[in-house]
């Protein structure tokens, strides 16, 4: 009699079992394995750690010790915003221009008369005008009424006043608009605006200062307005309450009969009290809402720490033809903005000499002191370190591109450095300054 098989087993169940393995390939093999794995990684990482991405601006990472030899610096550009602010009838009425210190703690506000006069010839208001140009006013007329008796085969028509509606501003033309604004202040100031540019009808930033009302607003001159019956005041001189939206419209809308230089004033002040405001009462920032994320960052940025308010330093203002034109003190325009900007990002290529800038002394700030002064004299700072040693006596500029040869060497004079040497080749910045004890900052 035979049984079924109930299992079958694998044949290898049967085989002889393979050798162990020597000892080296047991155990020495996976530690190098491993080890080799984790020195992949950290050369991988020490590489990117020391790699220098050449951005443009603020300092946000140090890569190594920056008082050591061969330091190297991550670099960002400082933050900047551009704020058009227009009235009902989508006029430009003011421009102002922000920036932030490091880490968002603090920063600058330089309000801009729209009276500017620009090197093309052109006044601000009337490079928005030009390009932002709203649709002609629309007058809608209703249909005509008609009412008839029964007595009579008489019909009398009626027709109710025409309205006229306020000119809108299409996407288009805002976009058109924000770029063109950017352009001519970027020029004027010389650097450039990335990504931040905002259209802020005087509406809006008079719902933004609610949230702190009422504030306190200093006014150097009384604010009066053309009426029928001549002038007639609408803020006395002095300490006022700042306390309904009405409020901030007029005061940053109004010229009245002292000029834009009193309204520049004014829309400067008004900026720096609701902002001084905010710092004050915390609930106030915290309610602050805008459809523009941005500017409610910049706003907060401001109130977190002590910030600078400025109105563009004037040369001259006339009047021709009946138009108030400002002249801009370009001299000390060039100061304010390298204070206000010590990392710009050039308005257009070449518009700037890019740089590295080595320290090549043991005053470990040197370099990010000197930064405002390169940045005064038409350079944009690109690389940030330390030379391979640190205790170079004289300072030197090495450039790359003949062509650059008058450029480069006004700069040098402008900054008291005599070495000045031509190294013919490619390289991603323009010139390579390193600092020695000569420099005088």
């Amino acid at each position: 009699m035979k049984f079924p098989r109930i299992s079958k087993f694998p044949r290898f169940s049967w085989r002889a079992p393979a050798p162990r393995s020597a000892f080296v390939w047991r155990w020495l093999y996976p530690v190098v394995l491993i080890g080799l794995i984790v020195t992949a990684g950290l050369l991988a990482d020490s590489g990117l750690e020391n790699a220098l991405r050449i951005k443009d601006g603020k300092i946000t990472k140090v890569e190594t010790d920056p008082c050591k030899p061969s330091f190297l610096a991550q670099v960002d550009s400082t933050p900047t915003m551009l704020v058009i602010e227009t009235d009902a009838k989508n006029d430009a009425i003011g421009v102002t221009v922000m920036s932030l210190h490091p880490a968002n703690k603090g920063g600058w506000v330089l309000q801009i008369p729209v009276e500017t006069h620009l090197k093309d010839g052109k006044l601000l208001w009337q490079v928005w005008k030009n390009a932002a140009a709203p649709a002609p006013s629309t007058t809608i007329r209703p249909a005509t009424q008609s009412s008839t008796t029964t007595r009579t085969t008489t019909t009398t028509t009626t027709t109710s006043p025409a309205t006229t509606l306020s000119p809108t501003l299409s996407t288009d033309a805002t976009t058109a608009g924000k770029a063109a604004m950017a352009t001519a202040i970027g020029q004027l100031l010389g650097f450039a605006f990335p990504t931040d540019v905002v259209v802020l009808p005087t509406k809006s930033l008079a719902t933004l200062m609610s949230t702190a009302m009422p504030f306190t607003l200093t006014l150097q001159t009384a604010v009066q307005t053309e009426g029928p019956k001549g002038l007639q005041p609408l803020f006395n001189a002095g300490a006022i309450k700042v306390q309904k939206e009405t409020d901030v419209v007029q005061l940053f809308e109004t010229v009245g009969p002292d000029g834009p230089q009193a309204r520049l004033k004014r829309q400067k002040d008004l900026w720096n009290a609701w902002i001084d405001a905010l710092e004050a009462t915390p609930a106030g920032l915290t309610a602050l809402k805008s459809d523009t994320p941005a500017l409610v960052t910049y706003v907060t940025g401001l109130a977190s720490s002590s910030s600078e308010y400025r109105q563009l330093p004037v040369a001259d203002e006339v009047s021709y033809l009946g138009l108030s034109i400002i002249e801009p003190n370009t001299a000390d325009l060039v100061v304010l903005a390298a204070q206000m900007v010590p990392f710009p990002v050039m308005i257009e290529p070449g518009a700037r000499l890019r740089t590295a800038l080595f320290n090549g002394t043991t005053n470990c700030d040197l370099t990010v002191s000197a930064a405002t002064r390169f940045v005064e004299n038409g350079a944009q700072i690109d690389v940030l370190g330390n030379a391979n040693t640190l205790d170079i006596a004289r300072s030197e500029i090495i450039y790359y591109d003949s062509a650059l040869k008058a450029r480069v060497e006004t700069f040098g004079r402008s900054l008291g450095i005599d070495s000045v040497r031509l190294l013919e080749g490619d390289s991603a910045v323009d010139m390579t300054v390193t600092l020695g004890a000569d420099f005088k900052n």
